[in-house]
């Protein structure tokens, strides 16, 4: 690493402590030798970028906050819901059970009116779309703020003038590569871990519904010449007749059932499965870039290359604008900000 990037990376990462790059008070941390990024930060269209940013994931994130907490509610209440249907019919029978029927009813009918309207809100209101449109918008305008950055060139020359590409690169670099790297890793992390859960509970569900089956298979034994061994000797030990045992295996079949449901549901709130595997490869990418690329972009920054800092940029930006692509409509209309503004850094050179 040269002496002008070590100088450069050093600047960067000693003001982690203001914050991140898109708080005000993030340029005024600076270090004077660090004036020429300083003054970039500063101008009228980045400030306002910044801003655009901020406003921009502030409703990405209310956004959803609501989708979430309303697909989780339509969720629990449905799943609440049958199986308190399941618990009516297991205590029925019982001539002493009046007051818990009539209150397991009441509960039964809130749950499932609130699931129901709440299936009604999402399917009128389409909140998972909105927070998709949103989130697309925040993430063009963070890729756009650092197009920005690295498009702009300097005010004079000498050793301030001589710092601003590496500065800007190493910018771009902890705020933008490192920091979507980390986001990545986290997530992708916190997404392994809930699928690991749902797979546990989708094993509970289908034991539930196994045992649940056990009636129905002790019927069709004696012409069930396919049935192992195994399963005959459980099934002569498992007690399958007396009072309130059938409405027994038949509760714990709906439970089984209803908790595949709400994996379900859940399963496409959180996208867990899916993104489990592409967050991680996306994690692989941009540590690829900081493993591979970016010494060589460093070299080219210290010596004023920049044509090879623009590409570095533009590549780092299209594989960030690709996986954004899922949050908007168009991905071309992502793409064409992000390189129409990386391609002007050309002109730093």
């Amino acid at each position: 690493m040269s002496p002008i990037t070590e100088v450069a990376r050093k600047l960067i990462d000693d003001v982690q402590s203001a914050g991140p790059l898109y708080d005000e008070a993030y340029a005024q941390a600076l270090h004077p030798d660090a004036v020429a990024l300083k003054q970039i930060l500063g101008r009228n269209h980045i400030v306002e970028a910044v801003k655009r940013y901020h406003a921009a994931d502030k409703r990405a994130m209310r956004a959803q906050a609501l989708f979430v907490f309303m697909g989780r509610v339509t969720a629990y209440t449905g799943f609440l819901a049958a199986v308190l249907g399941g618990v009516l019919l297991y205590i029925g029978s019982a001539p002493e059970s009046e007051i818990w029927l009539l209150a397991i009813g009441i509960t039964q009918f809130v749950s499932l009116a609130i699931s129901l309207m709440g299936s009604l809100v999402l399917y009128s209101f389409n909140p998972l779309g909105t927070w998709r449109q949103e989130r697309g918008e925040a993430e063009a305008e963070r890729i756009g703020v650092f197009a920005r950055i690295m498009s702009e060139r300097g005010e004079g020359g000498g050793d301030h003038g001589k710092l601003l590409l590496p500065l800007q690169l190493e910018c771009f670099r902890r705020h933008l590569v490192e920091d979507q790297r980390e986001f990545f890793v986290r997530r992708g992390s916190e997404h392994r871990r809930n699928v690991f859960r749902a797979q546990i509970l989708r094993a509970l569900a289908l034991a539930l519904i196994v045992v649940a089956s056990l009636p129905l298979l002790a019927k069709l034994q004696p012409f069930a010449w396919w049935l192992p061994d195994w399963v005959r000797m459980v099934m002569a030990w498992v007690p399958l007749d007396g009072r309130g045992v059938p409405e027994m295996y038949a509760l714990g079949g709906l439970v089984g059932g209803a908790l595949q449901g709400l994996l379900a549901a859940l399963g496409v709130i959180s996208l867990s499965e899916r993104n489990a595997g592409k967050y991680e490869r996306m994690a692989e990418r941009l540590n690829d870039y900081c493993q591979n690329k970016l010494e060589p972009a460093r070299a080219a920054a210290a010596g004023g290359d920049g044509l090879l800092v623009g590409e570095f940029a533009r590549q780092v930006a299209c594989d960030l604008a690709a996986e954004a692509s899922e949050w908007v409509a168009v991905q071309e209309a992502l793409a064409s900000i992000t390189l129409a503004r990386i391609a002007d850094s050309h002109k730093l050179s």
